[in-house]
């Protein structure tokens, strides 16, 4: 038990040290972290529920790995990790984890501009957060959703959804993303002609 206890440790630690670079921007350091943090919650095997967030450690490292990928220029490689934490999530049977990864693999297919791949984990997403009652992850899915449907030639169902994404997660979340929110909000406005790019709804104090 002490040498297993030691191994949650240190896949901890590498965890910790890849999302601080990663905040900071430092993605070639970040990578190795996140890579050896997943490595370890395949070796470690945690079997008592002292350890019954591993799945999730496992899935959080996979989709911050992606992203780093993304940003490193290695947009195909970036594929891998988020498939690969879907499964992990699904395989943990913990719900919010299998939403959280489908936030980060609707939002890859954003990135790549990938818009019916975006719209199916946006809609799955919404699904799965309706039955559960995740409301904050109903409004990223229909943040998402939205996106997709306006690249598809849908855009004033596409604005609306976003319009709707944006007033539903004021209502019940802090502000976090309200940067990612209000810029897709702005780019769909302005590829929709009605407004400037530099105009938009303002976040309330």
């Amino acid at each position: 038990m002490p040498r297993q206890h030691d191994a949650v440790l240190l896949q901890k630690g590498h965890y910790a040290l890849g999302m601080y670079a990663f905040a900071q921007g430092n993605f070639g350091a970040a990578r190795p972290h996140l890579e050896e943090s997943r490595r370890l919650c395949d070796t470690s095997q945690p079997a008592t529920s002292i350890f019954h967030s591993m799945y999730d450690q496992e899935m959080n490292a996979l989709c911050f790995l992606a992203q780093v990928l993304w940003a490193l220029g290695y947009a195909d490689q970036a594929q891998q990790p988020i498939q690969e934490a879907l499964a992990v999530a699904h395989q943990g049977e913990y719900l919010p984890s299998q939403a959280r990864a489908q936030v980060f693999a609707s939002v890859l297919c954003q990135w790549r501009r990938d818009a019916v791949a975006t719209r199916a984990h946006a809609e799955a997403l919404m699904a799965l957060a309706d039955a559960q009652g995740f409301g904050l992850r109903r409004e990223h899915g229909r943040l998402l959703r939205g996106w997709a449907l306006a690249m598809q030639g849908r855009a004033a169902e596409g604005v609306a959804q976003i319009r709707q994404a944006f007033s539903g997660y004021h209502n019940l979340g802090p502000g976090l993303y309200r940067p990612y929110l209000l810029g897709s909000w702005r780019r769909r406005m302005a590829r929709r002609g009605s407004q400037k790019p530099g105009c938009g709804p303002r976040p309330r104090p």
